[in-house]
């Protein structure tokens, strides 16, 4: 009897490593492997703006509809192969100031899987009055935010958006001059480390 106890343990451990293992390697290797080949246009011809909203527990999730938080990953490729099919070769997406955006990697890593071009929104937090700009303090994390927004994706987006639609009443950032002065600082870190970008002349 013991040693059936200690052979279906064993097979447990095998099965919880494997399981361990496969998660790490998804988080951990998968998104430094995988590559998007370098645009040659100055800017995807047909995108779509992918939003979402998802509240989880650990063990469900609400991503459009009620499911088990492992089958987001599985939702997510649904929808990309979805948005290829359809014609488009950009995806737009917002990284949130201040926020988590471990989603929104999964959402661009599983859209450059698909041929998608993804388009990264680096967008301010919501809780930041409109009618200034940063404070110093808050100029430096928004640095680090962006540092690390585009080194974690550096081989997969080549399209960066700074703020979103900041001459609009609802996403304002400031006055036009310190809207300026944002992208200055923001800038020259994108094109630090992002192997090739692409741009619109102005």
């Amino acid at each position: 009897m013991k040693k059936i106890l200690k052979i279906i343990f064993l097979i447990i451990a095998i099965l919880i490593l494997m399981v361990t293992g496969y998660y790490l390697y998804q988080l951990y290797v998968v998104p430094k492997l995988t590559k998007l080949d370098a645009p040659t246009i100055s800017y995807p011809r047909q995108s779509v703006v992918y939003a979402y909203n998802i509240q989880s527990n650990g063990l469900t999730a609400t991503f459009g509809q009620d499911m088990p938080a492992t089958q987001v990953t599985t939702e997510l490729e649904k929808d990309m192969k979805a948005i290829k099919s359809s014609g488009f070769d950009g995806m737009k997406l917002n990284y949130n100031f201040q926020e988590n955006n471990y989603l929104a990697d999964r959402i661009v890593l599983r859209a450059s899987q698909q041929g998608l071009y993804p388009i990264g929104v680096l967008a301010g937090h919501r809780t930041k009055p409109k009618d200034r700009a940063f404070t110093s303090e808050e100029m430096i994390e928004w640095q680090k935010f962006v540092r690390d927004s585009v080194s974690t994706n550096k081989n997969i987006t080549y399209f960066w958006e700074i703020w979103n639609e900041p001459s609009l009443d609802m996403f304002k950032y400031g006055s036009p001059e310190e809207y300026v002065q944002l992208l200055k600082a923001t800038y020259p870190i994108i094109i630090g480390l992002t192997r090739l970008l692409k741009f619109d002349s102005v």
